[in-house]
């Protein structure tokens, strides 16, 4: 597998290998460009990116409209990849693809109904205006949302994106590129680059690139300190996902949403109780966990499959700190389905895992989400139409689901 570099497809002198966490096999093997190629490629997109920003709106977003069918044509294969190559489920990536499929055509027709300005009735002026070339630095565990917003969506209002991919999963967003390629975009203006968090830093790519996003959670933290001091222009997407279930909730429904929930390796989680319901909501979901299937990822009825290598399993379980209600066991890159009790809503808990924190007063829920740095996703599962409508004025959240 190669990298791209200006508009060519390049190794490099030093290749990583891409490993599948199931069977040890080696799937690809990767450049690790230098410092030098970054910069020589960084560069190349800024020369070039005035010739994209000068296509028409309608002509860029014929270009998505024709990923879209190639991501249609291939998403099969894509959601094989992306399995095998981050230990993810078949069933959630087919989900991921599809997303990436329907949205990416989605945003192109959208795109061309944004706010505009009205100048004259002859003259509009779009009022989003591109940021330049944009860095992204992937996590294995991204989101079909990353991909959609931060590269799709990016390209259509007529940045450059150069995509970073980690080294432990970089197989379907190399192929991703390839198709975007394959469906119009210069190469160059969006790219791969195979490479490390120390080159990407030797090389000034900073002084480069117009705007850096993470997309992650695991690392990302640890990437964020390294860029922060180099980039005023940086951001850090993760997301934190909280399940409120109150004293009145269809605890057999709320329940169904928490093994969904805990299956879900790609966001910080956390679910609050109200004591009154706690004990049987806790019974409900023990019986349910016991249906989860823990197999090879690329099975279709693997329901939770495996990590991407053993030290994300540590960083996972580092992450947690109660008492292990159900579950836990260890065993490779696999880990059995954990139910936890935790005493603290601030902790970033990760992985098949569902922490459950109670609550004796709904104020303490409101308190929790009312100021957060991460972007929340709040499921409140209530009767009381008065306490929903707190949560949903009150709360710091990206979306609040109401009895979902």
């Amino acid at each position: 597998m190669k990298s791209l570099v200006e508009n060519k497809w390049v190794c490099s002198s030093e290749m990583v290998d891409v490993i599948n966490p199931v069977s040890g096999e080696v799937l690809e093997k990767v450049p690790n460009l230098s410092s030098s190629d970054i910069t020589k490629n960084l560069r190349f997109a800024k020369k070039n990116l005035g010739k994209w920003q000068d296509k028409a709106l309608a002509q860029r977003c014929e270009i998505i409209e024709v990923f879209s069918l190639l991501v249609h044509k291939n998403k099969d294969e894509l959601a094989k990849m992306y399995s095998l190559d981050a230990g993810i489920p078949l069933k959630k990536t087919k989900e991921e693809i599809l997303k990436i499929e329907t949205k990416s055509k989605y945003l192109a027709e959208e795109i061309k109904h944004e706010k505009m300005t009205m100048v004259s009735e002859d003259l509009v002026l779009d009022v989003k205006m591109p940021l330049g070339t944009i860095l992204c630095l992937f996590e294995p565990y991204f989101k079909a949302e990353d991909f959609l917003e931060n590269v799709v969506l990016a390209l259509l209002r007529g940045n450059a994106v150069l995509i970073c991919p980690s080294s432990l999963s970089p197989i379907v967003l190399t192929r991703l590129v390839e198709l975007l390629i394959e469906a119009g975009v210069p190469a160059g203006i969006v790219s791969v680059m195979h490479t490390s968090d120390d080159n990407l830093l030797y090389s000034k790519a900073l002084e480069e690139v117009s705007h850096v996003i993470v997309c992650g959670m695991v690392k990302g933290l640890e990437v964020l300190k390294k860029f922060q001091k180099e980039s005023s222009s940086f951001e850090y997407n993760f997301s934190k996902d909280v399940l409120v279930v109150c004293h009145d909730a269809d605890l057999a429904l709320a329940s169904d949403y928490a093994i969904d929930m805990l299956k879900q390796f790609d966001a910080f989680k956390i679910c609050l109780v109200s004591e009154k319901v706690k004990d049987k909501f806790e019974m409900l979901v023990k019986e349910k966990m016991r249906n989860i299937r823990v197999c090879i990822p690329w099975m279709i009825e693997a329901d939770v499959g495996a990590f991407v290598t053993p030290d994300y399993l540590e960083w996972a379980s580092c992450s947690w700190q109660g008492e292990i209600l159900q579950g836990g066991r260890k065993k490779n890159c696999y880990l059995q389905p954990t139910l936890l009790k935790v005493d603290d809503y601030s902790k970033d808990i990760w992985g098949p895992v569902l922490p459950i924190l109670k609550y004796l007063d709904f104020a303490e829920v409101e308190n929790a989400l009312s100021d957060n740095s991460s972007s929340l996703n709040v499921a409140i599962f209530s009767e009381n139409t008065e306490n929903i409508n707190r949560l949903a004025k009150n709360a710091d959240a990206f979306v609040v689901s109401i009895n979902p």
